[in-house]
């Protein structure tokens, strides 16, 4: 039966073309546009984020798009994508073809009809809408203020955060003790019905941090055991909802905080995880004369931020969210070596570095040893289930307890449920 796909890509990359799919995987009922399509512009080490949206009449359900991407002249990679969620990947050129492949696990005869898959594809993670009412991009390269990209002027004043790399473009890296950015009181901010308060955080220390504080409103913070937290204010004490999970050190995450006023539900995401929820019938949103601070606690001027933060929004909506998949995730697609291998390590002989090449044929639990002269174990490098590929490792030069070893000859075996291999290598100091 055919399958009908018409492919969009926008924001801020435009293309539209329609192609009848095609049978490459009868096995996986897998359906591949034939003609993907070629993507130019690209900024090199800027994270993009991919949206999936589908909708059509093909009768059987769907699940979800495979995503595959190719850097020109590199290897074609892929990653699952659910409808209606995005994958976020940080391309290393500037040329990338992109294309979809439909995979049905239902039967192959089911699903006759069309189908229309949108793409945004955006170096941005978050899109204005009319409910945004603080959106900052921080992605300015000099100057005092962070200006506000909702169309509501909520633009932010800088007091010593410092302009840095971030997890989209630019970020704010906040010392600690005296850095804060603060946004005037204004109308659109006062929200008393439905509020979503998300961001993206690098935290270095474990303290106390607020993130953001609109004192007698709502306050969006992290503890000094590394949860975090939402609260409203209507009169003390403040309702809160707190996570249970940490929000880790020294890496990005992405936190948001939803309070509905009319059902009183509180709910917290890590990660586009939603990880918990309670309702508290005492909370409620109310207005607040006072001005908005990211970074502090507002009149205190404490739970100084200590890391870096990157696009923040605040909307006037309770926002759904679902998991984000980096590319750190993806797969590599490659044709299944031939035969299994051990390749000589290069450099040979080395100090104190050396990489080890290997193939492997069929999915299979895979060990790698280093052995000395009179086959004493020195280190495993590797101890785990591998697909189908070619692989590399590194060998440092040191033994399990991370100590140098010395100068002779060592071997290493690759070891697979069928299959042993050993070489032997010179480590010269």
């Amino acid at each position: 039966m055919k399958r009908i796909f018409t492919l969009l890509f926008v924001l801020p990359l435009y293309f539209s073309f329609s192609q009848t799919a095609r049978n490459i995987d009868a096995k996986n009922h897998c359906y591949l546009i034939p003609d993907s399509m070629i993507i130019s512009g690209l900024t090199p080490g800027v994270e993009h984020r991919v949206t999936v949206v589908a909708n059509g009449t093909i009768s059987a359900p769907m699940q979800g798009l495979f995503f595959m991407y190719a850097e020109q002249g590199g290897e074609h990679k892929y990653n699952f994508v659910p409808i209606g969620s995005s994958f976020l990947f940080k391309p290393i050129a500037g040329f990338y073809q992109l294309a979809p492949i439909y995979v049905d696990w239902s039967t192959k005869n089911d699903n006759s009809g069309s189908m229309t898959v949108s793409v945004a594809l955006s170096d941005k993670y978050y899109v204005k809408d009319s409910l945004t009412k603080l959106l900052l991009y921080f992605n300015e390269n000099s100057g005092d203020f962070a200006y506000d990209s909702s169309g509501n002027s909520n633009n932010a004043s800088n007091t010593g955060a410092v302009i840095t790399d971030g997890r989209f473009g630019k970020a704010r890296n906040y010392n600690g003790s005296s850095n804060w950015m603060l946004v005037q009181d204004a109308n659109s901010l006062d929200i008393t019905n439905q509020i979503t308060v998300e961001m993206w955080v690098y935290p270095t220390e474990r303290k106390m941090i607020n993130l953001i504080s609109k004192e007698g409103a709502y306050q969006f913070y992290i503890f000094d055991d590394g949860t975090f937290s939402l609260g409203v204010y209507s009169g003390y004490p403040w309702h809160q909802i707190t996570s249970n999970q940490i929000v880790p050190l020294n890496q990005w995450s992405h936190l948001a905080g939803t309070f509905d006023n009319t059902t009183k539900k509180f709910q917290l995401f890590l990660n586009g995880m939603k990880i918990k929820d309670t309702i508290d019938v005492n909370a409620s949103l109310t207005a607040s004369s006072e001005p908005l601070y990211i970074g502090r606690n507002g009149s205190a001027n404490v739970y100084h931020m200590k890391g870096m933060i990157d696009e923040t929004r605040i909307s006037n909506t309770t926002r759904s969210f679902s998991p984000i998949t980096s590319v750190a995730n993806f797969k590599n697609i490659v044709k299944s070596p031939a035969v299994f291998k051990l390749s000589q390590n290069f450099p040979n002989p080395f100090n104190p570095t050396t990489t080890i090449n290997y193939d492997i044929v069929q999915r299979s639990p895979v060990r790698i040893v280093i052995y000395d002269e009179i086959g004493k174990e020195i280190t495993t490098l590797v101890d785990g289930e591998k697909e189908p590929g070619s692989y590399s490792v590194q060998w440092n030069g040191r033994d399990k307890n991370n100590i140098p070893v010395s100068t002779g000859v060592y071997y290493y075996s690759v070891l697979t449920g069928q299959e042993v291999q050993t070489r032997k290598m010179l480590l010269l100091k």
